[in-house]
């Protein structure tokens, strides 16, 4: 079976160098950025070399950026890749998500009708470092037309055939899907097989002779109307610093010149008196849908565009430039019309019932439907109870679709989609906006791609405002757009993104939000009508079926994450008052039970409130606890009154996701730890220290 494996020269978030960044003008100075390879990709091509040796395939990598690129190529080569392919034009510069998919499609539409592969798997890793959209390599799939199967951790065979089967993430637990008949499109997660660290010295020596081809945008038939800048369908309109917030940094310290012994009932105090006046987080209940808050995430992956605009002064907003100059497309409406008409839709999704991040999207588009004078449609799949139709009211929404027979854990991705996208076409919402679930951010690339509308990921911000661009030569305002805020460069810099195209396809404003960024509201007893909506007929994808556990043998056992399901892992995160959360520093898997359960327990009991159990990715990589305990850029988004690390030394992708708790204290014997600059309360200690010492002044 023959794979093609997506790779891409990426900037190492982790290491950019301070003078990369010019202050006065607010730019990025690219040539001081370490490059590498996506570090998912590198398990992508590590997966596609196993199903290649295992079959006696051709393996292909393809990679799109500047010529500095083809090092990536030459890397996969050294590892044991067939040929590879660079696409490289300066056309290609400034792609949003949607522009980068296009262009890989249709290079892959090329290698397969030359020959160079047949029918062949394609593999990537689900997102990037730089960009975390996860979005390219969905909409890859999205225009080849190819099966999708997201979120792949191990693989197989299928019984005595020789079919393929994959076992991946799902919203719930795992599941495993057979592949019956290539072509198709799969992405890989970190639980995927590592590529080794290093090659032979003699394939380093061949990738070095070996060729690489060069396509540009001629040899892959675009027009430039298509790709780059010119065919984006987004436009990043400002780019500014995230809000820096001064934590208070109270420091205790074992071994120290002053007694822990009385410092630390100092802070289990005050931690207690928090909690109990009902302190609010940081974040601030009740933020409004614009606030523009950092969480971390980049702007859209596949991206090069440069970061060059003017750094605004405070107050100051920053008219950026629109994708409609030299396109030909009609004006805006007058000055007092909206750009956009429809109303705001909401993909709704459920976990026992409607889940917390549906309902705080439900309340994001209540505050930005009424600046817009229309209303809010929540958009369920299956059928809806009056519990629920009024439990969908008081989140904020003022009309019910219920889709039923659509099941989202039964339905393969793309059928999912085009329920959505039939109904989206007959109703016309000029904005739609779903949760970054493992399923939403499958769902919406997939609906964004087949539409052909704008798409931004894991939005902190949402806010209705007029902006200042150029059409045809001269400068034009588009009424009450949506402006879409997220992170950029792993949470470096904040983005701010605009869609202008979506009206001449009649398509909506889409963007996705991370369950825990934005807050719930309460309409009291808002009343919502309840419409029943009947997709059309969908045809089963007959190349990929879900089977039984027994019927495949695993060839690769993929990092067990599976949980005994004690102390703190009963209750969802995002529901929790408190969060103890555990990282690699924590001195094993062993001391997750001896001591960060007991820490759970023993807060449980002494302060009254629902305890969570979290974790770090590299403690989910490493066993600890499962994926859905983990808190970060690549998990969940929380922001409790009270969040507990313990071992974590919080980089920016873990800091990202709990940064809006109202209190946080750290626990790490490293004095180097970045989330020490983060805490209101450090504790520098080892866990075995420290957590003992917590645990008898909580019993006492």
């Amino acid at each position: 079976m023959d794979t093609i494996v997506l790779v891409k020269h990426v900037a190492d978030v982790e290491k950019i160098p301070e003078d990369a960044w010019d202050r006065d003008r607010g730019t990025l100075r690219r040539h001081l950025l370490q490059m590498v390879a996506n570090p998912l990709d590198d398990r992508a091509l590590e997966l596609g070399l196993r199903i290649a040796r295992n079959g006696g395939g051709r393996l292909v990598v393809l990679s799109m950026g500047p010529p500095q690129a083809e090092e990536v190529c030459r890397r996969a080569i050294a590892y044991g890749a067939d040929r590879a392919i660079l696409l490289s034009d300066g056309a290609f510069a400034g792609a949003d998500t949607i522009a980068t998919a296009r262009t890989l499609a249709a290079a892959i539409e090329r290698i397969v009708r030359e020959g160079i592969v047949d029918a062949p798997l394609v593999i990537a890793g689900m997102q990037s470092p730089d960009g975390d959209t996860a979005q390219v390599p969905v909409q890859v799939a999205a225009f080849l037309r190819y099966p999708l199967v997201p979120y792949v951790t191990a693989w197989g065979r299928a019984g005595e055939s020789r079919g393929l089967t994959f076992e991946t993430l799902r919203s719930r637990g795992r599941s495993t899907v057979a592949l019956n008949a290539p072509p198709a499109v799969l992405t890989t997660t970190s639980f995927a097989p590592e590529l080794p660290f290093y090659t032979t010295f003699e394939r380093i020596g061949s990738a070095a002779e070996a060729e690489v081809l060069r396509w540009d945008r001629t040899d892959l038939g675009l027009d430039e109307r298509q790709i780059g800048l010119a065919g984006s369908l987004t436009r990043v309109v400002r780019i500014f610093a995230p809000e820096k917030r001064d934590r208070a940094g109270y420091r205790v310290d074992f071994g120290g010149e002053t007694d822990p012994l009385q410092e630390l009932p100092i802070v289990l105090e005050e931690l207690r008196e928090y909690l109990t006046s009902g302190g609010a987080s940081m974040a601030g209940e009740g933020r409004p849908a614009g606030d523009e808050r950092p969480a971390g995430y980049d702007q859209p992956e596949g991206s090069d565009r440069p970061v060059d605009h003017e750094q605004p002064k405070d107050g100051d907003r920053l008219p950026g430039h629109d994708q409609r100059e030299n396109h030909g497309e009609s004006q805006p409406f007058s000055a007092a019309s909206s750009f956009y008409r429809g109303e705001c839709l909401v993909l709704c999704e459920r976990s026992g019932g409607i889940t917390p991040g549906s309902r705080e999207l439900l309340g994001a588009s209540a505050s930005l439907a009424e600046e817009l004078g229309t209303t809010t449609i929540a958009l369920v799949p299956g059928t809806v109870s009056d519990d629920e139709l009024a439990d969908l009211a008081r989140a904020g929404a003022d009309r019910v679709v219920a889709m039923p027979g659509v099941d989202p854990d039964r339905l393969r991705p793309e059928e999912y989609a085009r329920a959505i996208i039939d109904l989206v076409r007959r109703t016309g919402p000029q904005i739609l906006l779903v949760p970054a679930t493992l399923t939403g951010r499958v769902i919406a690339p997939l609906v964004a791609a087949q539409l052909g509308a704008g798409l931004t990921a894991d939005c902190t911000g949402l806010r209705i405002d007029d902006h200042v661009g150029r059409a045809g030569g001269r400068e034009t305002v588009y009424r009450k757009v949506l402006f879409q805020t997220r992170p950029a460069l792993g949470g470096n810099v904040m983005a701010t993104i605009v869609s202008l195209r979506g009206r001449e396809n009649n398509t909506p404003q889409i963007a996705t939000a991370r369950p825990g960024v934005f807050s719930e509201i309460d309409r009291g007893d808002a009343v919502a009508e309840l419409d029943v909506f009947e997709p059309g007929t969908v045809t089963p994808r007959i190349a990929i079926t879900e089977i039984a556990a027994g019927d495949h043998t695993t060839v690769d056992q993929p990092v067990s994450t599976e949980g005994d399901g004690t102390a703190g892992e009963d209750v969802p995160l995002d529901e929790c008052d408190v969060i103890v959360s555990v990282g690699l520093g924590i001195g094993g898997v062993e001391n997750v039970d001896t001591l960060a359960r007991p820490l759970v327990r023993a807060l449980e009991r002494a302060w009254g409130v629902t305890v969570g159990l979290g974790c770090s990715r590299a403690a989910m990589e490493a066993g600890y606890l499962p994926y859905a305990r983990q808190v970060g850029q690549t998990g969940k988004t929380v922001k409790p009154r009270v969040y507990i690390a313990l071992g974590i030394s919080g980089a920016v992708q873990h800091r990202v996701g709990m940064e809006g708790a109202g209190r946080i204290l750290s626990i790490n014997s490293d004095t180097e730890a970045p989330l020490f600059s983060h805490s209101d309360y450090v504790i520098r200690a080892s866990c075995r220290e420290a957590v003992p010492v917590l645990l008898k002044l909580l019993e006492g």
